[in-house]
């Protein structure tokens, strides 16, 4: 797995997020790999947009190819883990039924 945080030097939100250290934590609490992606750099920018990536900061996880769970703006760790568990079960009804 994968967590994707989607970020851009100005905004004031995503710095916080990277420097307070909870995504790193929420990318352990997955066992998932994590990226910093920056829309401003015109790669970033182009899947940001194919992705719906509307608003910063916006966090994904990824299982494969898969986006399983997203969440927007910058919160605390137990919210996103939170978040991402009820996203995850969502999606895995949704595929069983």
């Amino acid at each position: 797995m994968k967590i994707i945080l989607w970020s851009a030097d100005w905004c004031g939100p995503c710095q916080s997020l990277k420097k307070s250290g909870t995504i790193d934590k929420l990318a352990k609490h997955f066992d998932a790999t994590l990226e910093i992606r920056n829309v401003e750099l015109p790669r970033w920018e182009k899947a940001a947009e194919e992705l719906g990536v509307k608003s910063l900061p916006t966090v994904d996880l990824w299982r494969g190819e898969k986006l399983l769970a997203r969440a927007l703006g910058a919160e605390s760790l137990k919210t996103y883990v939170k978040r991402f568990t009820e996203g995850e079960i969502e999606k895995e009804e949704e595929e069983s039924r």
